[in-house]
């Protein structure tokens, strides 16, 4: 879904926080996912803070430095907090019809962005953390109860692990309401019927 938002010879940025192990695999595997395109230019020598704030300024310098339309053509930042305010740098500069965000963990914020008419934000990979925990825990008791720790899998994930993107609307309104509960866009005061109306 990324690499289609990508012009002929689109740069890429990634934000990261660095020194987290989860952060850094999903850094590493969007590096390897765009390591066999050599028309996309990928940089991701800008570490942010754990730090909203800080990543408006970061992304805000960039976007100075990089100021042409298709010198950026995508951000993929590593968890949903920080793309917001990557997001709300690009909204600043008023490049958001040229650059789309994306990210992962479908928290609260990505989808409040996702689903707001002209936002850059436009997908969010959606994890069951319950069921991270529950994997977590269950692995840690089958060693508690005498399994050999070699024999667990160095990585569990839970089947609903779901991709969210405005280019599938429903999909998007069904994975949110799955994670959020069934009246979440009522309770972010989005009106479903013209969410659909604008992205069907």
């Amino acid at each position: 879904h990324l690499l289609t938002q990508l012009t002929p010879k689109g740069g890429f940025l990634l934000l990261s926080f660095p020194g987290a192990p989860v952060l850094e695999k999903r850094r590493r595997g969007v590096r390897a996912l765009l390591s066999g395109y050599e028309n996309i230019w990928l940089s991701d020598g800008y570490p942010t803070q754990h730090s909203v704030a800080a990543t408006v300024n970061i992304m805000q310098n960039i976007l100075t430095a990089n100021p042409n339309p298709g010198d950026i053509s995508a951000v993929f930042v590593t968890y949903d907090l920080l793309a917001s305010g990557a997001v709300q740098a690009i909204k600043n500069a008023g490049r958001e019809k040229e650059i789309k965000v994306y990210s992962i963990d479908g928290d609260k914020i990505a989808f409040q962005m996702m689903f707001e008419e002209d936002n850059p934000f436009v997908a969010t990979v959606s994890q069951d953390t319950y069921g991270v925990g529950v994997l977590a825990a269950k692995a840690l008791m089958d060693v508690i109860n005498g399994k050999d720790p070699e024999s667990v899998p160095a990585a569990l994930y839970p089947d609903d692990t779901l991709l969210a993107s405005q280019t599938n609307i429903i999909r998007a309104i069904e994975v949110a309401k799955k994670k959020w509960g069934e009246d979440c866009l009522k309770e972010w005061e989005i009106d479903e019927e013209e969410l659909l109306n604008r992205y069907g």
